[in-house]
């Protein structure tokens, strides 16, 4: 007595099954397995239908879509909608999209209270052809070690209330350093290094405006 068992009874026991067309020379595997990476089995219905459904769930496609997919990926911008699509906006725009204005709804920072220490570092400075180069946007506090007789120019980028000093070290040979008129000194009298191997002398410097500095030199500091 012969017994037979449906495709469903098949798959519910076993994973998979094998048919064998009547000729006894053709087989195809099908596999219920919606993981498989098989290239020559084929679907069974409950794998169909798990295929279908994850392809039911996919997000459809749409403009606002298409216009995200399409935006720069620029470091800094924001992705807003402008009432119709979204657009990228950098961080000012945004901020003015939003309706946000510094010291109106956005605290300006005018001031600072510091409870610890503000560590700043020091720049050094050289000298070429008797110039010695300043550039008070990279820092405030700067230093320098003699090698030739040089004058120390007005720097670039100076802004009123900005101070500092720059600690000046006599090199192998005692050098003399003469001051651009941005720099002022009390009574206009000019300072001179302290004229020792090794000594040192620290010039302390405010700004007051584009065009001018009060400093004095601090002689011969041991």
């Amino acid at each position: 007595m012969s017994r037979s068992r449906n495709l469903a009874d098949l798959l519910e026991s076993t994973g998979d099954v094998k048919a064998t067309h009547l000729d006894n020379t053709t087989s195809v595997t099908v596999t219920d397995n919606v993981t498989s990476t098989s290239t020559t089995e084929a679907l069974s219905a409950n794998q169909g239908k798990e295929l279908k459904d994850l392809v039911d769930g996919k997000q459809a496609s749409d403009a606002q879509l298409t216009d995200v997919a399409g935006l720069a990926v620029t470091d800094g911008n924001f992705i807003v909608g402008n009432g119709s699509n979204f657009v990228a906006e950098s961080a000012g725009t945004a901020r003015t999209s939003l309706g946000l204005t510094i010291g109106t709804d956005v605290a300006a920072l005018s001031s600072n209270t510091f409870t610890g220490a503000q560590i700043g570092t020091v720049t050094a400075l050289t000298s070429a052809s008797a110039a010695m180069a300043i550039n008070l946007a990279t820092n405030n506090n700067f230093s320098h070690t003699t090698s030739e007789n040089t004058t120390l120019s007005a720097p670039s980028n100076p802004v009123a209330g900005q101070s500092g000093v720059i600690t000046i070290t006599q090199g192998a040979t005692a050098r003399t350093l003469a001051y651009n008129t941005f720099w002022k000194f009390a009574g206009g009298t000019v300072p001179d290094l302290t004229a020792t191997v090794g000594a040192v002398d620290v010039f302390v410097y405010t700004v007051e405006s584009a065009t001018r500095a009060t400093a004095q030199l601090i002689g011969d500091v041991k």
